[in-house]
């Protein structure tokens, strides 16, 4: 997975080099951010989870064009952190900030899920 990641990310450098004449995708490939996501998911990996909320939370005051995504990352953390409050409170902030973004349907159903009585599920 984090080779795929690195590899990714490359390919997202090497793109935002070759079009720097592209005002909008400099914006969108803007290393600065997507080193402080990345730096987030290392340490959301590694279970430092209060660390990476605020690696995550340096990206979306940067206004990282993955907002949404760094976002929902801070519910996983919490949920991580075993704060099922602030879980809820960061996967609603997901949903009504960035309601047209898929993040905003994975954290719809993380909050259904959290919401959820333990015991009342489908196995």
């Amino acid at each position: 997975m984090r080779a795929m990641r690195v590899v990714t990310l490359g390919l997202i450098a090497a793109l935002a080099i070759s079009t720097s004449g592209c005002a909008w995708l400099q914006g969108i490939f803007s290393p600065r951010p997507l080193s402080e996501l990345e730096m987030g998911q290392n340490l959301q990996e590694a279970g430092k989870y209060e660390e990476a909320i605020q690696s995550y939370k340096a990206y979306i005051n940067g206004e990282g064009p993955l907002s949404s995504q760094a976002q929902h990352f801070i519910g996983e953390c919490y949920e991580g952190l075993g704060q099922t409050e602030k879980a809820l409170e960061a996967y609603e902030e997901v949903r009504d900030k960035y309601g047209g973004s898929p993040h905003a349907l994975w954290a719809a159903a993380a909050i259904e899920r959290l919401k959820k009585p333990e015991g009342s599920g489908t196995e």
